[in-house]
């Protein structure tokens, strides 16, 4: 937006060039709002569907843990029906090693989260 002397200038040449100048700044000021509300509309939304997107993988994590687990039993339970009984306990052991390990790394990524904030 030019100086109020040089609004004076362009007045006395044509007195609808003020008019238009400043017709011309309010436009350019709506359209900035409307860039900016979008903006703002689009890091709202984008930070709720990273947040989805972290639930969904977690549930998914937590569903992928279970069936490993229920697996690892699954392979307990016929290594010991087949009579090996040190298969058996090894393979059920680091089942639920691994389960307990997996929980406990996932509390411990939500602390550091949590402190990093």
């Amino acid at each position: 937006m030019p100086k109020a002397d040089e609004m004076q200038k362009y007045a006395a040449i044509d007195p609808k060039f003020a008019e238009r100048i400043i017709s011309m700044a309010e436009a350019e000021m709506q359209h900035r709002h409307t860039l900016e509300e979008k903006r703002n509309e689009s890091n709202i939304t984008g930070s709720l569907s990273a947040l989805d997107a972290n639930k969904i993988l977690k549930t998914r994590s937590q569903w992928f843990a279970l069936l490993v687990t229920f697996g690892g039993f699954g392979v307990s339970l016929g290594l010991a029906f087949l009579g090996n009984m040190w298969g058996s306990s090894l393979v059920g052991t680091s089942a639920v090693v691994g389960l307990v390990y997996a929980f406990l790394y996932s509390k411990t990524q939500k602390r550091e989260q949590t402190t990093d904030k």
